[in-house]
């Protein structure tokens, strides 16, 4: 699994369910099920929220293009150290990799995935700034 860091951020064994039921079940308001390791599954989803973020920021960074990236600086080669608009692409994909790991951790383990990262980890980074 390539995530990073994260492996620290998610201690914990598969036989830790506290605030569940002795076989692992939560239900937290009622539209969510646990079950398993609902600890391990609470820290992953919030993750996998904060990791769609990063995907979702970089895709609007990429839509609204504020340094003007894909016009003065298409491959790193046009500028040096500073930033390409082929960079933001890979870049996007690397973190957006990392997000669909993460989703196919959550649903290996039967985890609760929002419908925003599940929407985000399937966007296409655009060829050109704007929506195609």
């Amino acid at each position: 699994m390539a995530i990073g860091g994260i492996g620290m951020l998610m201690t914990g064994d598969d036989t830790d369910n506290a605030g569940g039921t002795a076989d692992g079940t939560l239900t937290d308001t009622g539209t969510t099920t646990c079950t398993g390791n609902c600890d391990y599954c609470i820290r992953l989803s919030q993750q996998i929220d904060t990791q769609a973020m990063v995907v979702q920021q970089r895709l609007e960074d990429m839509v609204l293009d504020p340094n003007d990236l894909y016009n003065t600086a298409r491959t790193p080669a046009d500028n040096w150290g500073s930033g390409s608009w082929e960079g933001h692409q890979d870049r996007f994909d690397y973190e957006q990799e990392i997000l669909g790991d993460m989703i196919a951790s959550a649903d290996a383990h039967g985890c609760y995935v929002s419908e925003f990262a599940r929407a985000v980890a399937s966007e296409s980074a655009p060829s050109r700034p704007g929506y195609d």
